[in-house]
């Protein structure tokens, strides 16, 4: 979705004459006021307004239902609300048009009175008269971008255009802020084109900067221009967060990690983006890009110059929180990319000089056991006998040169080293696996994983398995082939527990 894009917008035209059944809260508002003329609709208005008294809750509930059923088929291009209305009783009837609507669904929501008010062409402005407004000023724009009303935030920018002034709420929470949020591109030029706005002023309840705020929402194009306009990379939320280890945790961000990295690359950037900025855990957004499980940006940041010297692997704890995270997506075939995707990373890490530790490496087996990559891998053998599966098998391509029926037969180096090439990964499409069932399907995909991490299991357990049975290396490497993955990492555990006889 680009920046401009809004979902579901509701029909805003003048000349709309759908029906509303947002205004039926009250059987007593029925049809009668549709056919009076507009003359007559702002007579009605006037009276009802000067009846209201506007402090009494109650009065002001029923004016809301009635102004809302009367606006039904009322079209008035040249009505001044201001006439009628004080500013902030607009301000007011506006959000309670979104307040009624906010248990409808998503595309099925209608706002009778933002679009009546839309159609008067009504804008906001300081009461004439009066003397400087208060930027401390909660608006229909707050609660739209912090209530989540994405179909209706577009038009109240056209209500709520001012951008020499920036109005905030209780919270601190700014028109600037709910601009950059929302990837309204030409609001946030304009507020920065007329120097009203502290381009790194933080939203004080979370601590997010505009930055941050563009980011979160993934509007790029407003991201890039906070950055070429002197947004601080480098600020953080209160969790201690940069804008890098956010991108780190959410790997389909990748993008923006490239035009962060390669705009301070070419000097293009006011402050120089910190690689290695540590948030309150601790962690960097090399180590949250291993935990989360996305190679992508981890060569990223590697090829930036990630520091390795003080790099610290990631927990099993860690570690669990990204494999729940990235899998909450992942399902089938996705799994095997995801248990992929672990491997490069281990051997990108050790391209770079990173020597990894045995505490590493059973953390990684830990991790991929526990989270049942591997769990029906054993089941292969009975589908090897299945006329169907292997004729169906033969037919789907794993990669250009090799179907799943062969990848099931290879040995474990090859399976490795064909598997782990992302260049083939665009040849792995589920579409093409619907014939198998699911039960075969999960079965070859466990498989797979299983072969992919199995010469990386054996060569960790060799040592401690020569350890525990005193047996030379070829007898330990014949023992290991017969073995799963889960076996090969309970010789491990089994070794950290067991003490050695010759100490």
């Amino acid at each position: 979705m680009s920046d401009d894009d809004f979902v579901a917008y509701p029909d805003f035209d003048a000349d709309s004459n759908s029906d509303d059944s947002s205004c039926d809260e009250d059987s007593s508002y029925d049809g009668s006021f549709y056919f009076e003329s507009s003359d007559e609709k702002l007579t009605r208005l006037k009276n009802m307004r000067e009846a209201l008294n506007w402090e009494i809750e109650a009065e002001r509930s029923e004016f809301f239902n009635k102004f809302k059923a009367l606006s039904k088929g009322w079209h008035e291009d040249f009505l001044d609300l201001r006439d009628i209305f004080r500013r902030e009783e607009i301000d007011w009837l506006l959000i309670e048009d979104m307040k009624s609507q906010k248990n409808s669904k998503m595309g099925s929501r209608q706002f009778p009175l933002i679009k009546f008010v839309l159609n008067t062409g009504y804008t906001d402005e300081p009461e004439q008269g009066g003397g400087p407004s208060s930027l401390l000023r909660s608006t229909p724009l707050h609660y739209a971008s912090r209530d989540l009303f994405p179909e209706i935030i577009n038009h109240l920018f056209d209500i709520y255009h001012r951008c020499d002034v920036n109005y905030s709420d209780e919270s601190g929470y700014s028109h600037f802020h709910a601009a950059c949020s929302e990837g309204h591109y030409d609001t946030v030029k304009k507020f920065l084109e007329l120097g009203q706005v502290d381009i790194n002023c933080p939203w004080p309840k979370t601590g997010e900067s505009p930055l941050y705020l563009a980011l979160k929402s993934e509007k790029s194009e407003v991201f890039r221009l906070l950055l070429l306009s002197g947004a601080d990379p480098n600020s953080t939320n209160a969790d201690g967060t940069t804008c890098l280890h956010d991108i780190s945790k959410e790997g389909y961000q990748a993008d923006l990690a490239e035009i962060l990295l390669e705009r301070n690359d070419e000097g293009e950037l006011r402050y120089a983006v910190q690689v290695d900025a540590r948030d309150k855990s601790g962690r960097t957004p090399l180590q949250v890009a291993v935990a989360h499980v996305f190679p992508e940006l981890v060569r990223l940041l590697l090829d930036r110059g990630a520091d390795l010297s003080n790099f610290v692997f990631p927990t099993e704890c860690h570690f669990d929180k990204g494999f729940d995270i990235s899998r909450m997506l992942l399902a089938g075939i996705d799994e095997l990319q995801i248990t992929t995707d672990a491997l490069v990373i281990v051997e990108q890490l050790e391209q770079k000089g990173y020597e990894l530790a045995r505490s590493d490496a059973v953390t990684m087996m830990k991790t991929l056991v526990k989270h049942r990559l591997f769990e029906k891998a054993e089941q292969i053998e009975f589908w090897r006998e299945d006329e169907d599966f292997v004729s169906m098998a033969k037919e789907i391509m794993i990669i250009p040169s090799s179907s799943l029926y062969d990848s099931i037969q290879m040995r474990p180096g090859k399976a490795k080293n064909q598997l782990t090439n992302r260049h083939y990964f665009k040849f792995l499409v589920w579409e093409d696996w619907e014939e198998l069932s699911d039960e075969m399907a999960e079965t070859c995909v466990a498989h797979l994983c299983e072969k992919i991490w199995e010469r990386f299991f054996q060569q960790w357990t060799l040592e401690p398995l020569m350890k525990l049975t005193e047996l030379p290396i070829l007898c330990c490497e014949k023992i290991m082939e017969n073995l799963m993955n889960k076996d090969l990492l309970k010789i491990c555990l089994a070794d950290e527990i067991v003490p050695n006889k010759h100490n």
